[in-house]
């Protein structure tokens, strides 16, 4: 039976299942997820109190055994209701709830969630274990610390790490029949994250599921995001995801994905990374590259806002605020002069080329640029680093040894010869622990003596930059308003009429100045 979850169709539902199961030992299972208040479950139209559920439950056959989930907030208050003779424990009934007859649905970082808790139980029924083992096995803090299991009908549960007399009935009960076809889970990602920040998933078309400004949003389909939990849900994803936490204060958040399949999860969790408002971070997961131990985590860091990622590094599967911290710190470039004096922006000068109507860019200021990479050995070994970049096609090496590599920010250890470079790499080698490499690359503007028209001068600021990236981590200096072009009427006064000027007193200098002379003697 496919039909809304209301409680009318609910009650329909259990009348029909108790008349197919007669007085037959038939098993009935009942799964119930949604939201709970005490005492009661509810559905959309109204609500299932535990005593009524009694009710429903009681019209079977006592010969008919049960297992009975309950996944909600105060799902243990049917085990141990207000009023104890309403609890739905009885004899030859299996019941598993959620939390316990006290307690709200827990966040889903740091001790594990319902949605992951149902996954393992279920999924370990899938594998062939009795419903005992399903319940303890691979049991999560969280499922220990809220999840109750009754079987032996005295309306008192027990947690996965601590049954007491319960869990007879559930070690002799197995759900499913041997050599039929495996219960087929559905794979999902569930993202969850503690403030301050908000969440967002991104999938490869830039749809959104999260908060966005403060809104919320839904548009990756099969997703959900709960607000109050702060947790984004995507049932049989797809495609790919970036997932990303935007600082609206300033703070340390927490950050959990997980993918999950068949009662399975893999997990990326980071933990006390610090943010500020305005900053993103971004993260993308390669999962099978995760499930192997390795580095499969890319995070990128725009500690600004705007929309330029400074920093990029790798991660396993547990991020730390010290290993945050360390990865921020290893790599960092920047832009200067020839003096090395740090930029942000820099000047082109136009001049009018000839008797065209273009303007050719004659010179910038500064004339000439570095690109600074330091990097620290954060580690506690020596290494080898290898340092990847690449450079605005604007730009260009200068002179016959553009690249310098020192072992000290003074510049006076220099180590370049040590080294060796390939294309737009450079590889130093036994880097001792908590060293520096200090890179400079001599730039200059590849663009001189190009021409261009006036509107394309007009708009030079605008659409000409430099940029440089270092292991993904980039530097960046914008074109400010070029100098404008000085026009062809402006030179002739600032320029040819000051020269002809000293022309004309040079030839009349040399014309009367014998005359001057002799009249110096007569005198």
């Amino acid at each position: 039976m496919d039909k809304p979850a209301s409680f009318s169709n609910f009650e329909w539902a259990i009348n029909e299942v108790r008349s197919k199961i007669g007085d037959s030992s038939t098993p009935f299972i009942l799964y119930l997820v949604g939201h709970g208040v005490k005492d009661a479950f509810l559905f959309d139209d109204t609500n299932l109190p535990v005593f009524q559920l009694k009710e429903m439950l009681d019209g079977f056959s006592s010969k008919t055994p049960m297992l009975i989930v309950i996944g909600s907030c105060y799902s243990g208050s049917f085990i141990t209701p207000t009023y104890p003779e309403q609890s739905i424990s009885a004899t030859n009934r299996i019941i598993i709830t959620a939390t316990h007859d006290d307690q709200e649905r827990w966040s889903l970082l740091g001790v594990g969630g319902w949605e992951r808790s149902s996954d393992r139980f279920w999924g370990n029924l899938n594998k062939g274990l009795n419903v005992k083992e399903a319940f303890t096995k691979g049991a999560l803090i969280g499922d220990n610390l809220h999840m109750w299991l009754d079987d032996n009908g005295d309306r008192i549960g027990h947690p996965p790490n601590n049954l007491e007399n319960d869990g007879e009935l559930a070690a002799r009960t197995h759900i499913g029949v041997p050599g039929t076809e495996s219960l087929e889970l559905t794979c999902w990602l569930l993202i969850g994250k503690r403030s301050p920040g908000e969440l967002r998933v991104y999938d490869s078309q830039k749809r959104v599921t999260g908060l966005v400004n403060g809104q919320v949003k839904e548009e990756i389909p099969n997703s959900i995001y709960y607000e109050q939990d702060e947790v984004v849900v995507i049932f049989s994803p797809s495609d790919t995801y970036r997932y990303e936490v935007a600082g609206t204060d300033e703070g340390a958040y927490g950050l959990e994905v997980s993918f999950i399949e068949e009662g399975e999860a893999i997990t990326f969790t980071a933990n006390d990374i610090p943010t500020t408002s305005g900053a993103i971070h971004q993260y993308t997961i390669d999962w099978a590259t995760l499930s192997l131990g390795e580095e499969g985590v890319t995070v990128m860091v725009d500690s600004d806002g705007d929309g330029v990622f400074e920093h990029a590094f790798t991660s396993d599967s547990e991020l730390s605020c010290n290993e945050y911290q360390a990865a921020i710190n290893a790599i960092n470039t920047w832009i200067t002069d020839s003096d090395f004096n740090k930029i942000e922006s820099f000047r082109a000068v136009f001049t009018p080329d000839g008797n065209t109507e273009l303007y050719k860019l004659t010179a910038t200021n500064p004339g000439q640029f570095y690109l600074n990479i330091l990097v620290n050995n954060t580690w506690s070994e020596p290494l080898n680093l290898t340092i990847t970049y690449s450079i605005d096609a604007d730009f260009t090496l200068k002179g016959a040894r553009p690249i310098h590599v020192y072992a000290d920010l003074e510049r006076t250890i220099d180590i370049t010869a040590d080294c060796t470079f390939s294309d737009n790499a450079i590889t130093v080698y036994n880097v001792a622990p908590n060293a520096i490499v200090y890179v400079t690359i001599h730039l200059d503007y590849a663009l001189k003596k190009t021409t261009w028209t006036a509107e394309e001068v007009e708009a030079w600021y605008s659409e000409h930059g430099f940029s440089a990236t270092v292991n993904s981590i980039t530097s960046q200096v914008v074109i400010t308003d070029p100098i404008p072009a000085i026009s062809s009427y402006l030179i002739f006064l600032i320029v040819t009429v000051p020269m002809i000027i000293l022309c004309l007193g040079l030839i009349l200098l040399l014309k009367y100045a014998p005359l001057i002379a002799a009249r110096c003697k007569e005198d």
